[in-house]
């Protein structure tokens, strides 16, 4: 049997042990969990600021799909303003025309433009015609206006040169955005000079 003073020190020893653990779980209690709470709320605020800059970048990338999409369309536009511009501007097809028939070293001879608005109107019939030949057998393509909003420009020029120049000149021509038809093609040969001259009615188009 351990004396009654050994006894009486152990039991005020556990007390002790036990009024200090009690102490140190309300210190945590008091100074932990204020700041668990501060943590948790500062991981609220970055999840949900990071949930945000989630959105705000999906949003961007929808916008800047939308602003691709319409720099798209708008050189789709460009190119069919292009194709057929808003006005009969003859001055640039003359250009054209005489550059690629310098291109392709021919003599460029006389060039006439006729608005077709100033003739009979062909509007009324939408759609392609029949291709013919006249008596010279001058092959002629009777096309109509593809449609009543559209106005037609025949272009008539000649040309005078090789035929290898000539498909050149035609192919290059076809290259540039301007929209074209081939009406007429008549051609007339000169075996002295050894050369062949292309009498030639381009259609092209404008907008009403």
């Amino acid at each position: 049997m351990l004396p009654l003073r050994t006894s009486n020190t152990s039991k005020s020893n556990l007390a002790t042990l036990a009024i200090t653990l009690i102490l140190t779980i309300l210190i945590a209690v008091f100074f932990l969990f204020p700041k668990y709470g501060a943590y948790k709320s500062a991981k609220e605020a970055m999840n949900n600021a990071q949930a945000s800059l989630d959105d705000t970048l999906e949003r961007q990338k929808t916008i800047d799909s939308l602003i691709s999409k319409m720099n798209s369309d708008s050189e789709e536009l460009k190119r069919l303003d292009l194709a057929i511009p808003d006005k009969p501007d003859v001055s640039t097809v003359y250009a054209l025309i005489e550059t690629q028939a310098k291109a392709a070293a021919l003599t460029l001879g006389a060039t006439q433009a006729v608005d077709l608005s100033d003739q009979v109107d062909l509007s009324s019939v939408v759609g392609v015609g029949d291709v013919t030949k006249t008596k010279n057998n001058t092959v002629v393509q009777q096309n109509k206006l593809p449609s009543a909003t559209l106005g037609g420009i025949d272009i008539n020029f000649t040309v005078t040169g090789s035929l290898e120049g000539y498909v050149a000149m035609l192919s290059g021509i076809q290259k540039s955005l301007r929209l074209f038809d081939v009406q007429s093609i008549d051609l007339a040969s000169d075996s002295e000079k050894k050369v062949i001259t292309f009498k030639t009615t381009l259609r092209t188009y404008y907008q009403k």
